[in-house]
């Protein structure tokens, strides 16, 4: 599984680590800082217990959140790099 900052990173390297992928989930997000986690968590548990094996993104658009949602998104892609 593969996590892509799409707020920073350019949309050719978001193209590029999603293209191989068989399942692409996409969110919105926006002063989520609260929730974020527990969502992500139980996409990615839902992931690993239903398509293990088979390569998929997440991709999470942030609107701009002026609280730590950006902060626990950092968060949740290091952890989930190692998975």
């Amino acid at each position: 599984m593969r996590t892509i900052n799409a707020r920073y990173d350019p949309i050719e390297k978001v193209i590029d680590a999603i293209k191989d992928s068989y399942i692409v989930i996409g969110t919105p997000s926006r002063n989520v800082e609260h929730t974020i986690t527990y969502v992500l968590h139980n996409v990615i548990q839902g992931l690993l217990k239903y398509y293990e094996g088979i390569k998929s993104s997440i991709i999470i658009c942030d609107g701009l959140s002026t609280d730590n949602t950006v902060v626990q998104l950092m968060h949740i892609e290091r952890i989930n790099n190692y998975l």
